[in-house]
């Protein structure tokens, strides 16, 4: 069968049908939930860098109205924010943000040399974040 044959026997208009009535299939089951497991929605800090180094609060809002309920932060002060004021921002700081737009964060990431070098300073800040 060549190529010409499969794409004529599928087009759009049935795949789009298809789609439809499997979506219509599913209904209100649980599959089609975002929250299967009725756990927090969340991502990585990392892939959000560009965001908030851009519109700090506006940011957070947009992720918060985006669906995200929690956040695997990472440290501000590497993890591709090192050239943005956010690596100079306190723990205390970060969490009345996150509070403000009920964000959760339980976790934060931190490079080797934080945990080594600067150990206090680092788990001042951690603590501070909750």
């Amino acid at each position: 069968m060549s190529n010409r044959q499969l794409t004529s026997e599928l087009t759009r208009r049935t795949f789009l049908g298809g789609a439809a009535l499997a979506a219509a299939a599913l209904g209100g089951s649980r599959l089609a939930d975002a929250e299967p497991l009725g756990l927090p929605i969340g991502f990585q800090g990392y892939d959000a860098r560009f965001l908030l180094t851009k519109d700090w609060l506006g940011g957070w809002k947009q992720l918060r109205e985006m669906g995200f309920q929690s956040v695997d932060l990472v440290s501000f002060k590497g993890y591709g924010y090192e050239k943005s004021d956010l690596g100079k921002m306190s723990g205390k700081e970060v969490r009345q943000t996150l509070d403000s737009v009920g964000m959760l964060a339980e976790n934060c990431q931190f490079y080797y040399a934080e945990l080594h070098d600067t150990f206090k300073e680092t788990m001042t800040y951690a603590h501070d974040l909750g």
